[in-house]
């Protein structure tokens, strides 16, 4: 059918109309920068032995030379904390930032853990394996410290398990 046609148009306007506007292409990741990762794991480290720490603390403080009868306060609180480091270390690397991508140290640094392919958090199981692949970046700490001239800021555990680190807006 034509414009001049007799027939009037009945139905949808199939007309082709100006071509389609294009998706805009979507924005590459904002990759975490080496001190921003380095900060928010010695956050996340602190937190872990937290409870550990103040118990050493607390023994040094009230018996210097080691010849307190036990149990002492900060034997007791070292037993606590020593019990309390995998807990706090599932919850926090696992739980927490599997969920949300973000640790405390990692919310404290504006930092997410993301799947590299899909940008989402990675789950819980996944980022206490990554946290595990950090052996990994151990010897001569070259792992630690490949990031610093890595196109996307990954170290050898993140490599391995499929993540990176981006800022968080």
């Amino acid at each position: 059918m034509t414009d001049d046609s007799p027939y009037p148009v009945v139905g949808p306007d199939l007309s082709w109309g100006p071509p389609p506007v294009p998706a805009a292409a979507p924005e590459p990741p904002l990759y975490a920068p080496w001190w921003q990762r380095a900060l928010g794991a010695v956050v996340d480290v602190l937190v872990t032995f937290a409870v550990y720490l103040l118990g050493v603390a607390l023994t040094l403080l009230t018996d210097p030379d080691g010849t307190a009868e036990p149990p002492t306060v900060g034997g007791v609180v070292v037993v606590a904390g020593a019990v309390l480091i995998p807990v706090v270390w599932i919850w926090n690397r696992g739980r927490q930032q599997g969920r949300s991508g973000q640790s405390l140290g990692r919310s404290l640094t504006g930092t997410r853990l993301v799947s590299a392919t899909t940008g989402q958090p990675i789950g819980s199981g996944p980022a206490l394996s990554r946290d595990l692949l950090h052996v990994l970046d151990l010897p001569l700490l070259v792992g630690f410290l490949w990031p610093l001239g890595d196109r996307r800021r990954q170290t050898f555990a993140d490599k391995a398990a499929g993540t990176v680190v981006v800022r968080h807006a």
